[in-house]
């Protein structure tokens, strides 16, 4: 199995060995309207399953709601990144995960499930799917990104300049 991270948008460019796994506390519109307001999963164009999310990689809301720096357009806390009272606190959130005992082997049990409903081939890849797009550094992305990497994993961006490489 492998794992990538990218934004939402790149969705439509995914083969359908590519699941997108939300650690987003909302999706797009566009995912919701298709997936009845994330109450069920379904199929795209290109045969990709969407609206699977994986909650412990949610950030917490109402830990969102009760912080003094609250994340907003033009973040007046961008220059405190990544020492931003989100970033410290999703770390910490992250940091209760099991990851070898518990989010690794349910990633590879939701990669089986899709398996059975798309047929896909291949190597299943893991995709963690944030709003912001790489050049945004204000995002779960580097956190994700280093609690990964601390259990061995480089959690690479993705882009569809990697459309019809082999996996």
């Amino acid at each position: 199995m492998k794992f990538y991270i990218t934004y939402f948008y790149n969705i439509r460019f995914f083969t359908p060995n590519m699941i997108p796994v939300s650690t987003a506390i909302w999706d797009p519109k566009w995912i919701r309207d298709k997936t009845h307001n994330n109450t069920q999963c379904c199929l795209d164009k290109n045969n990709v399953l969407l609206g699977i999310k994986e909650e412990s990689l949610i950030f917490d809301k109402t830990v969102f709601d009760t912080m003094d720096e609250q994340c907003q357009k033009d973040c007046p806390y961008k220059e405190k990144i990544p020492n931003c009272q989100f970033m410290i606190k999703y770390k910490q959130q992250l940091d209760k995960i099991d990851f070898t005992g518990y989010l690794l082997p349910e990633l590879k049990r939701v990669a089986e499930d899709v398996r059975k409903i798309t047929n896909y081939e291949g190597e299943p890849i893991i995709v963690l799917m944030v709003h912001e797009p790489p050049t945004v550094a204000c995002s779960e992305r580097p956190v994700l990104q280093k609690f990964f990497l601390e259990h061995g994993i480089i959690l690479k961006e993705w882009s569809k300049d990697l459309v019809g490489m082999v996996f």
